[in-house]
């Protein structure tokens, strides 16, 4: 259950990190 948790924590994050990288590189355009 922890270990589940701990990465759906994780894939949160990386989704999060990557929505706001493409956020940053379309926004100049």
């Amino acid at each position: 259950m922890y270990y589940f948790r701990s990465r759906n924590v994780y894939f949160f994050i990386t989704h999060f990190f990557t929505e706001y990288v493409i956020f940053k590189y379309l926004l100049p355009i």
